[in-house]
């Protein structure tokens, strides 16, 4: 270090320095001494009073040059005490720097390890949206297919019922009208049969029957008759008797003896006398 070196120096220079000293001092002395004795010598012994002079300059030189030494050393000392604090100022700052950088190092460390944390948090998070939105869109698909579905089978029962529905009121339409048909032809085949055929049908049992013994005149009967389409008579059975069973037999074997009774052609006619009610009453 810096330091470890110049302080040795420094005192190595100061013994140079008092070395240097102690060397002028001597060699002044034996200069003065030497020019002295030559003095002395040339005349005749007596001194000069220059001589005396001449070292009390030579001591203030010594002392100039000793202060001069000591100021260039304290100046030296202050020097290296300035250059050491400044060494140590620098050291500070380097150690401050170093452990600031480190602090500076293990902060973006964190940030990178947090960051990565973040970055790997939002990946999960990403991923699990994403998921969460492929399940969303598959249950979504899943219900807008089943609705589909059910709307087809709505729509599909809708149809079959609309076309129920309306098989239904056909059907009841057709019925109506056969029904309408069927009273109609009803209401003409009864006109028919009591302004027409009723006559007719008494006319020809009147031809076909025999009083029977003990039955009395103004006897009546109501007989119902069971016909073919063709008017051939099929059975006779007693609705309302007279009263009187000799009479009521004779008059159905008088109806049977009949056969065919006579009947219209038209067959939605013929459908309405395959059974009537007949009242036999001979004159």
């Amino acid at each position: 270090m810096p330091r470890g070196r110049r302080k040795p120096l420094g005192r190595r220079a100061k013994a140079l320095l008092y070395a240097l000293a102690v060397h002028v001092v001597v060699a002044v002395v034996l200069v003065t001494n030497f020019d002295w004795q030559r003095r002395v010598q040339t005349t005749g012994g007596k001194p000069v009073p220059k001589i005396v002079q001449a070292k009390a300059v030579d001591a203030r030189a010594v002392e100039k040059e000793l202060a001069r030494i000591k100021e260039q050393e304290a100046r030296k000392q202050r020097e290296e005490l300035a250059q050491k604090q400044r060494v140590e100022k620098l050291v500070k700052e380097a150690a401050a720097a170093k452990q600031k950088r480190r602090a500076e190092e293990q902060r973006l460390a964190k940030l990178k390890k947090d960051q990565a944390a973040a970055k790997r948090k939002a990946a999960a998070a990403e991923k699990k949206r994403k998921q969460e939105e492929s399940r969303l869109a598959a249950e979504r698909k899943k219900q807008a297919e089943a609705k589909k579905q059910a709307e087809a089978e709505r729509k599909r029962k809708e149809q079959a019922r609309l076309a129920a529905e309306k098989k239904r009121k056909a059907a009841e339409e057709a019925a109506l009208r056969v029904q309408m048909e069927r009273e109609r032809n009803e209401r003409r085949a009864a006109d028919l049969f009591a302004n027409k055929y009723a006559a007719l049908i008494k006319q020809k049992v009147d031809r076909n029957w025999s009083r029977p013994p003990g039955a009395g005149l103004g006897l009546q009967c109501t007989l119902r008759v069971r016909l073919t389409p063709g008017g051939e008579v099929v059975a006779v059975q007693v609705k309302k008797s007279s009263g009187n069973p000799v009479f009521d037999r004779s008059a159905q074997n008088a109806v049977y003896k009949a056969t065919p009774l006579p009947v219209p052609n038209e067959p939605e006619l013929i459908e309405h006398f395959r059974e009537i009610d007949f009242e036999f009453h001979p004159v």
